[in-house]
């Protein structure tokens, strides 16, 4: 009996509200990887840095791709990919597998690396085990830019 007048004690009384318990208002939450990804599809100023940061690294690597060789068409298709989906010219893809094309533009782009860059022959396996993982993920999405881009083309010939 003490027992079940103990849980009708203990509901009946309120909890304080968390401002008089002492605790302080949690900090709002910290946007999301997926968000800040995103940041850089929605700002021009920001899609075009990184833009101009991808192009200046890929006509810096046109002649010796190293590791990035075997997937540098598709490397390439992604720059163009990140590019037409920023203009807003091709949106037929899922946020996911853009998200995932933007983290490996922007991980391909920064010059802070697991390995850094300008290491001769090892330099860009860390770029390359990131792109290859992501065109991995996104292969069927990328096959249907690719088609997309040839169809644009083509009406305009």
């Amino acid at each position: 009996m003490a027992r079940a007048e103990k849980k009708t004690a203990g509901s009946a009384k309120k909890a304080k509200p968390r401002a008089e318990r002492g605790r302080s208002e949690p900090e709002p939450r910290s946007k999301g990887y997926a968000e800040r990804v995103m940041e850089h599809l929605r700002d021009p100023s920001k899609t075009a840095a990184l833009l101009e940061k991808v192009r200046k690294k890929l006509d810096d690597l046109e002649s010796a791709h190293g590791p990035l060789a075997s997937m540098w068409s598709y490397l390439e298709a992604c720059y163009r990919l990140f590019r037409a989906y920023a203009a807003g010219d091709y949106t037929e893809l899922p946020v996911r597998s853009m998200v995932l094309v933007t983290i490996a533009i922007i991980y391909f782009a920064s010059p802070i690396d697991i390995i850094p860059d300008f290491l001769p022959l090892i330099g860009l396996v860390d770029d390359a085990a990131i792109i290859g993982f992501v065109i991995s993920q996104v292969k069927r999405d990328l096959d249907a830019f690719l088609i997309w881009e040839s169809q644009r083309e083509a009406r305009k010939k």
